[in-house]
């Protein structure tokens, strides 16, 4: 009877043990790729995928668009995304703000392109994804076979999968980001545009070269953005604000982005092209149209320039850090706030911060909250920056 009793508690400890393995085996998935044709768009669907309870990561090509991103434990999020803080095993911090899913629990990197390049190449991804109320979820994605099963998805969606950053050193990251956000139609729509203008292209996909060609045309773009005082455009290489912008960071981009300003100009010349198209107008229509350019010109603009102004003001008191607070730590935080011309928060660049780092997140979270009025620029809504002074102090 006693060793039947011993057999019996071996058999149970064995099987305790397999049950651990197995759960533990279920949790350690490992990177996957599948293929697939989604049965109501009809659209091929590619998919790189890690799955685990404690996070899951997807790399996305369908319909020619590509989507990173991060399914974590539910927080309380913001109501149009979240700040997420993430950094690879031996790169750098980065501080981004990702939309949400209706679900609110997937998180959509706004640079998919760059984003699963890294993922493919790292071993290892941690990140913060912040809430409301100062929640958090820490997600860890292990990387290990992570490129096996992301190529191919990036090549599905005609991405390049070496590190643009070496290739194209010249190109600024708006551009990259930019062009990877647009499914495979509307960059190779992108592609017509710039070779009808003779842009050096080896054709109208993604090759290195649009890259380049849209990089030169945003440069070129620019100029027009930026009018001396008595109306005259000057060269970008001269623009107060763009310097000022440039002297804060190499990266800055001024006025518009890449696709804004390839819309507008796409927009302009379409409008170009219908008129010239239009049949030769009747002489009772001519004489009309003589009639109308003898009136006066519409009076000029005289309103003045004016930057954005917040209509719902940022909250200390909200965005205060209860951690900080209760320590009694105090602060200032100076950033630049780009509003877009709905009055809309587009981005904000943190320039001073003191203690270092210890205020960037809340004041990062509370400006998105904010509401603005628009800049004016010659009597219209215009997208400005606004420069934001916050002191984080403890009443006496």
């Amino acid at each position: 009877m006693f060793r039947a009793g011993r057999h019996f508690i071996t058999l149970t400890l064995c099987l305790l043990i397999a049950s651990v393995m197995f759960v533990s085996r279920a949790d350690a998935q490992q990177w996957r790729r599948s293929s697939e044709v989604d049965p109501v768009e009809g659209t091929r669907r590619d998919i790189a995928s890690y799955f685990s309870s404690r996070g899951s990561a997807y790399v996305r090509c369908q319909g020619g668009l590509l989507e990173a991103y991060v399914i974590a434990p539910s927080i309380f999020t913001l109501d149009d995304g979240a700040l997420v803080r993430f950094r690879f095993l031996g790169g750098e911090l980065y501080s981004q703000f990702w939309s949400i899913s209706t679900s609110g629990d997937s998180f959509f990197s706004p640079a998919p392109g760059s984003f699963a390049r890294e993922l493919a190449r790292r071993s290892s991804l941690a990140m913060d994804i912040y809430g409301r109320n100062g929640s958090r979820a820490r997600v860890i994605i292990p990387l290990t076979g992570s490129g096996a099963a992301i190529r191919p998805v990036l090549d599905q969606c005609e991405i390049p999968t070496a590190d643009l950053t070496e290739l194209l050193p010249e190109v600024h990251y708006q551009v990259i980001d930019d062009l990877e956000r647009e499914s495979v139609q509307t960059v190779r729509a992108i592609g017509v545009v710039l070779l009808s203008d003779e842009y050096d292209i080896d054709g109208p996909a993604r090759p290195l070269n649009l890259y380049r060609a849209f990089n030169e045309f945003w440069l070129r773009s620019m100029p027009a953005k930026c009018l001396e005082e008595n109306g005259e455009y000057r060269d970008m290489k001269s623009c107060p604000e763009f310097l000022r912008r440039r002297s804060l960071s190499p990266d800055a981009g001024y006025p518009v982005g890449p696709m804004e300003a390839l819309r507008e100009y796409t927009s302009h010349r379409q409008a170009l092209i219908e008129r010239r198209s239009r049949p030769a107008e009747s002489p009772a229509a001519a004489s009309a149209g003589a009639t109308l350019a003898t009136r006066p010109p519409p009076p000029r603009c005289t309103e003045r320039d004016q930057p954005p102004r917040p209509s719902r003001p940022f909250n200390v008191e909200r965005a205060y850090p209860q951690r900080l607070l209760e320590r009694g730590v105090t602060g200032e935080v100076t950033a630049n706030v780009r509003v877009g011309s709905d009055g809309g928060v587009l981005d904000v660049e943190i320039l001073t911060s003191n203690p270092p780092g210890a205020f960037d997140s809340a004041v990062d979270r509370e400006v998105r909250r904010m509401r603005f009025s628009p800049a004016r620029q010659l009597c219209q809504d215009a997208v400005g920056v606004y420069e934001l002074s916050v002191r984080f102090g403890i009443a006496q």
